[in-house]
């Protein structure tokens, strides 16, 4: 059948015909008609009987409503289906009570069957309730075993606003419990709308109710259901059938379900409600539920990782089952809540966060390896039996609350528990006379917790035996390793005032390997009213625990309070303890037992700097120690910070290392087969003493730096490789098997009870006594620190070998450090002498060791250090005693340089014998030494000898430089006598006469001079440099016999001024000069010749520097003759106009014949130099270069000249002096040896002042790598 139009009455199949295909075109309308008749009859759009098919895509309504039921579409046989793609919209007026509306219906009548019926809308199917009856969008009936539903379009269903009761059924879609299964597909664009009060969107009590919603569900009324699924109407709670009711809700990504979702055993049921049957169900939520989910006592299953708004309850009973598994993206705007009476469990995969209150649930588990959700903060988590950890990583957050009645518990390899809340365990059931609490338990491999809040579990106040753990890693079955607790929080444990245990960390049973890492506070706390004997600790473990490893960092406290509680104990078979932090046991007024590990195995403890551990520390094979356990504790202890308590070792094999502090006893309960060894390094430092029964082996070993001043008893060796180590005063230490010192120094300041042997490398010292032997292969020195000149004693014999040294300090008083040796001492060897700071006199003897026994053999060698160079040690011995005088040495050790040799020798004689004069200087330093020696020298007398060769040679140039000037002056030919007067010239007697000319000679000339020279002389090694100044005045008279010819006389007088630089010597003389010069010209050829004598006296003051045998220095006259001679030759030519140039050669002969000196002066060091003759032969060649120039009205002549000086004889400067004490033995002194080639420059300038006077000005300088003599002269003559 195909509709095109508008058809008033609706279709009707006849009765019996089945398989129509009924089609309303898009243009068509049709309306009503009447398919049953009586009381309540009823009226359809459209009525298809079976294999029937309605394509609808016009629309539909139903225009008069009678009575009771109007259908839309009426498929009223088996395997119809309506393709709906139009409208189908029905609506009940108000004021009815009966009036039911069905966009679609299906129902098989009684005594049939319908095995499939299908809606498949992609239009509008829309019923509206305007009075009290029922409204359906589409119902699925009685008798039907398939009901099918796929929604693309809209399915709605309206109760109105004048609907005056709202009890009957307004559903989008709704279903009998007849129908066996009604599965609703809501695609994306589907919409299944409910609106007004008690209208739904899904409805109805079909056995299995199947949702699959990927559009939207919903209500528009706050409140109400989306979707309610029940076994039971409201009200019939006492039915009963053998049905099974189940529903199936899966709610996709895109889908959205606004209002209330239900799935309950009676519609409306409340926690009161009497129910016979049960409806199940499932609900798998990807998408969005903008409601609460509410479920009745059936068995419930809920997966959810979309959001879900509002409440998720369960009315569970006592045989319910209820899952609730919240994965990745899940958000639970509300509370998930149960009744508690049946198994309710909270399932947690993927991430995410838990918000909102978890009650009346049996269980709370995470599984999957890669979980990891996080309760939230504010939210609560009540829970009958486990929170269980079986995958990932479950955080307890901040601000969260926990309720368990069970095991908070991590089961899954790899899982992990984070707490960062405060969790309070209490008893699970308060009325167990005895019940164990336990915060958290680990159970499998690779499973930990991570604290980051607070874990502290409370007992039964009522319960004494129970017993408390914070954290427990326990296994019943296989072993499990790897477990691992990290604390960053706090976990805390207290007794309460009941005698039970309390642990705060417990290692339990079957555990292969477990590690507790602590970064903030483990505690355990026994009260003082409760003095009980059950184990208290904040970290314990069983001996079913084969390794565990205890990490206490730098910020981590692990603690133990009151009686009989430990910080740490346990039985594990490898327990391994690092601390970098606070370990801490203390009883009320003291402190307890920090750490006790005890049982068969192996122990380590490392207490790393900044580590300290406050109470005992036992290593034991029982707990408390006996002797007749067959377990042996073996361990290994190294401290490098604090350790303020005893340490305590059991019967096993122990290894201790400090370069800490231990502040009690060290004691070992060792037997025959024990192995103990106590190593004490640099920063050791120990408050008790060392003990040992002496059964088994025992070492001590120093190494690095320390001082021991415990006892230590029952030890077999001490030995030290290195370092340096003192056995303090006061103290006792025994070894029986003796002691060794193969490398450092061991200072015994103890009684130090051993046989004992010094390697080659090794050095002992002290004040203290040896019982036993002392065999020296090293170094044995005798003193200390505080007593560097005390006695070392040896009980027995001593023996030195070949390979050893005996050390002795010695001190300038005759005071020596000694070995005294109770039996008989063997020499050999070296004898090593230290000298302390001090004046040490020759001759000294003292006593370095000493044998009662007596003394065999002798010191094959003899060293010293700190004495003086000039005193060495010699060694002797009696029968009993060994000896070392000091001997004087000669002067020559220390001398660096010819003339300090040449001076030592005869001040090695000069001194002979004088030993304060000798101990004065001895005690000096080598360089000071050498210094004494160079000031002894009298080096001025030698010095002395150029200078006055200079002073000669600087009144020599005066007279060759005057005889060099007056050859070549002008002079007068002739002078005028005034006339005469005569009577007879008088006025009126006649004419006035004229002046007479009369021819003469050249003239005279008055001339005088003054000059200074300044001269520096670098010294060397072997000769001080100098300071020389000279200074003169000349003055003559020369005249020209002849023309080109002069002739002249001088005198003069010069001082000499000399300063050595380093030894402080002075010396001055006064010269006295006379001289005869002259010269000749022959055209160009000139020559000039100068000879004199002089005669110098003055002094010499040598000041001896410190040298405190002669404060005042010594002083010496010092005379002597001068004799010189000079000459020069040369050729003049004109170079230019007024320019001469003028070659030369020349020579200078100097002698100075230096009388006999002989010194005085308070002290020993006066000289006694004899006389010495020094010569000078010099040559010059050079020239001059002369100018005159004429400034004004006056001449004025400018020269410069330069020669090349050599000198022919012997430069050297030398002496013979001797020692006033010892003038047998003299010496040869030398003088600065000056260069015998120089340069000579000068420069000058003459005018005339006058007539008939003329002055000058000249500088010159000698240059030479070893002096420089910078000199000026000035002077006048007048002509006539």
């Amino acid at each position: 059948m195909n509709c095109t139009g508008t058809q008033a009455t609706g279709f009707v199949a006849p009765a019996g015909v089945t398989a129509l295909t009924v089609t309303i075109q898009s243009s068509a309308s049709v309306g009503t008609s009447q398919t049953s008749a009586g009381a309540n009859p009823s009226f359809a759009n459209v009525r298809v009987n079976g294999s029937s098919t309605v394509n609808n895509a016009g629309t539909l309504a139903n225009t008069t409503p009678l009575n009771r039921d109007n259908y839309g579409i009426n498929l009223a046989g088996d395997l119809s289906t309506l393709n709906n793609t139009g409208t189908i919209t029905l609506a009940a007026p108000a004021g009815n009570t009966t009036t039911r509306v069905y966009g679609a219906f299906s129902s098989a009548p009684d005594g049939a069957q319908y095995a499939s019926t299908t809606v498949n809308n992609g239009g509008t199917i829309s019923v509206t309730q305007n009075g009290n009856g029922i409204a359906r969008g589409i119902y699925s009936g009685e008798n039907t075993t398939l009901f099918t539903i796929n929604n693309t379009g809209l399915i709605q269903a309206t109760r109105g606003t004048s609907a005056t009761a709202t009890t009957s059924a307004v559903a989008g879609v709704d279903s009998d419990d007849d129908t066996d299964r009604l599965v609703i597909n809501n695609a994306a664009a589907g919409r299944i709308l409910a609106t007004g009060a008690n209208a739904r969107a899904l409805s109805g009590r079909a056995a299995q109710y199947e949702i699959n919603n990927s559009g939207t569900i919903g209500t528009t009324t706050a409140g109400e259901a989306a979707i309610a699924t029940f076994a039971l109407n409201a009200g019939n709670a006492g039915a009963t059938t053998t049905r099974a009711y189940n529903t199936v809700i899966t709610n996709t990504a895109t889908g959205v379900i606004n209002g209330d979702v239900r799935n309950t055993d009676q519609d409306l049921q409340t926690a009161t409600t009497v129910v016979n049957l049960r409806r199940t169900g499932t609900l798998t939520n990807t998408g969005t539920i903008n409601g609460n989910v509410a479920f009745g006592g059936g068995n419930q299953t809920v997966t959810n990782t979309g959001r879900i708004s509002g409440n998720i309850s369960f009315l569970d009973v006592a045989a319910s089952v209820n899952t609730v598994t919240l994965g990745t993206g899940s958000s639970i705007g509300g509370n998930i809540a149960g009744q508690g009476l049946g198994n309710n469990a909270l399932v947690l995969t993927g991430t995410g966060t838990l918000t909102g209150a978890v009650s009346g649930f049996t269980s709370l588990t995470q599984t999957g390896a890669g979980s990891a959700w996080t309760t939230g903060s504010g939210s609560s988590q009540t829970i009958s039996g486990d929170l269980t950890v079986a995958g990932g990583n479950l955080t307890l957050g901040a601000g969260s609350t926990q309720t368990v009645g069970g095991q908070i518990q991590v089961t899954g390899a790899g899982a992990q528990l984070t707490v960062n809340n405060t969790l309070r365990k209490g008893p699970s059931d308060p009325a167990i006379s005895a019940p164990d609490v336990i915060a958290v338990n680990l159970s499998a491999s690779n499973t930990s917790v991570v604290v980051n809040g607070t874990v502290a579990p409370f007992g039964n106040p009522f319960a004494g035996s129970s017993r408390i753990y914070g954290i427990r890693a326990n296994s019943t079955g296989a072993d499990i390793d790897n477990v691992r607790v990290v604390n960053n929080g706090t976990i805390s444990v207290s007794t309460g005032t009941e005698n039970r245990s309390a642990r705060g960390v417990y290692a339990g049973e079957n555990i292969s390997s477990m590690s507790i890492t602590n970064n903030g506070l483990i505690s355990a706390f026994r009260p003082i009213l409760n003095p009980g004997t059950s184990v208290v600790a904040a970290i314990d473990s069983d001996d079913d625990v084969r390794a565990l490893t205890v990490t206490n960092a730098a910020s981590g406290r692990i603690e133990a309070n009151g009686s009989n509680v430990r910080a740490i104990q346990g039985r594990a078979q490898s327990f391994t303890i690092v601390n970098d932090g606070q370990i801490t046991s203390a009883v009320f007024g003291g402190v307890g037992q920090a750490i006790v590990v005890y049982g068969r195995g192996n122990a380590s403890l490392t207490n790393n700097v900044g580590g300290v551990i406050t109470g005992d520390v036992r290593f034991t094979d029982a707990d408390p120690q006996n002797t007749t356990t067959a377990n042996r504790r073996n361990s290994t202890t190294v401290n490098a910070s604090t350790l303020n308590g005893a340490l305590v070792y059991g019967m096993g094999n122990h290894t201790l290392t400090n370069t800490g502090r231990i502040g009690g006893n060290i004691t070992f309960a060792d037997v025959a087969a024990s192995r103990n060894t106590v190593t004490l390094g640099t920063g050791s430092s120990l408050g008790g003493n060392i003990t040992a029964n002496g059964a088994g082996i025992n070492a001590l070993r120093l190494t690095g730096n320390g001082t021991l001043a415990s006892n230590v008893a029952g030890f077999t060796t001490l030995s030290q490789a290195d370092g340096a180590w003192t056995l303090a005063a006061g103290g006792t230490q025994a070894f029986s098997g003796g002691a060794s010192v193969t490398g450092g120094t061991l200072t015994v300041n103890s009684a130090l009870a051993a046989n004992t042997g010094i390697g080659a490398g090794g050095t002992l010292a002290g004040t203290g006594t040896i019982t036993g032997t002392l065999t020296n292969g090293g170094l044995v020195s005798p003193g200390n620190a505080a007593a560097p000149l005390g006695t070392l004693s040896v009980t027995g014999n001593y023996v030195q070998q070949a390979a050893g040294t005996l050390g002795t300090t010695i001190a300038a008083n005759g005071q020596a450090s000694r070995l005294a040796v109770g039996g008989t001492g063997a020499l050999n060897g070296t004898l090593a002498v230290n000298a302390t700071a001090g004046t040490y006199a020759p001759g000294t003897r003292y006593t370095v060791a000493s044998a009662a026994g007596g003394l065999s053999g002798a010191f094959a060698s003899v060293t010293s250090n700190g004495l003086p160079t000039l005193l060495r040690a010699t060694v002797s011995r009696d029968a009993n005693n060994a000896y070392v005088t000091l001997a004087q040495q000669s002067f020559g050790l220390v001398a660096q340089t010819a003339n300090q040799r040449a001076v030592a020798g005869g001040l090695d004689a000069a001194l002979a014998g004088n030993t304060a004069a000798l101990a004065a200087l001895d005690s000096q330093s080598d360089a000071a030494l050498a210094g004494v020696l160079d000031r002894l020298a009298g080096q001025s007398y030698a010095a002395l000898a150029d200078p006055q060769l200079r002073s000669s040679r600087a009144f020599g140039d005066q007279l060759l430089n005057r005889a060099y000037a007056a050859t070549f002056e002008a002079g007068p030919q002739s002078f005028t006598l005034p006339p005469a007067v005569y009577a007879a010239d008088l006025p009126r007697r006649g004419p006035v006469p004229e002046p007479r000319v009369i021819e003469t000679s050249r003239g005279y000339g008055l001339w005088a001079t003054g000059y200074g020279q300044f001269g520096s002389v670098d010294g060397t090694a072997n000769a001080a440099g100098r300071r020389e100044t000279i200074a003169g005045v000349a003055a003559g008279v020369d005249f020209h016999p002849q023309a080109g010819t002069v002739l002249g006389i001088a005198a003069g007088y010069g001082s000499v001024d000399v300063s050595l630089n380093r030894v402080g010597e002075r010396a001055h003389t006064d010269n006295g000069q006379v001289g005869i010069y002259g010269g000749i010209t022959s055209g160009a050829l000139y020559a000039n010749a100068a000879v004199g004598y002089a005669r110098a006296d003055g002094r010499v003051n040598r000041s001896l520097g410190a040298i405190a045998l002669q404060p005042g220095g010594a002083q010496g006259s010092v005379s002597g003759d001068q004799f010189l001679s000079a000459g020069e030759a040369g050729y003049r030519f004109a170079a230019a106009p007024g320019t001469v140039l003028s070659p030369f050669v020349g020579f200078q002969v100097n002698t100075f014949d230096q009388d006999r000196v002989r010194e005085v002066g308070a002290g020993p060091f006066n000289l006694s130099i004899g006389p010495r003759d020094f010569l000078s032969a010099r040559t010059l060649v050079g020239g001059r270069l002369e100018t005159a120039v004429t400034l004004g009205t006056t001449a004025v002549t400018l020269g410069v000249k330069a020669a090349f000086v050599h000198d022919f004889a012997d430069v050297s400067r030398t002496i013979s002096s001797a020692f006033a004490l010892a003038p047998t033995v003299p010496f040869i002194v030398n003088g600065r040896r000056l260069d015998r080639d120089r340069a000579l420059v000068g420069v000058g300038i003459g005018a005339n002042l006058a007539p008939g006077w003329t002055g000058f000005v000249n500088y010159d300088a000698e240059l030479a790598s070893s002096d420089t003599i910078q000199a000026v002269r000035g002077g006048v003559r007048y002509a006539f």
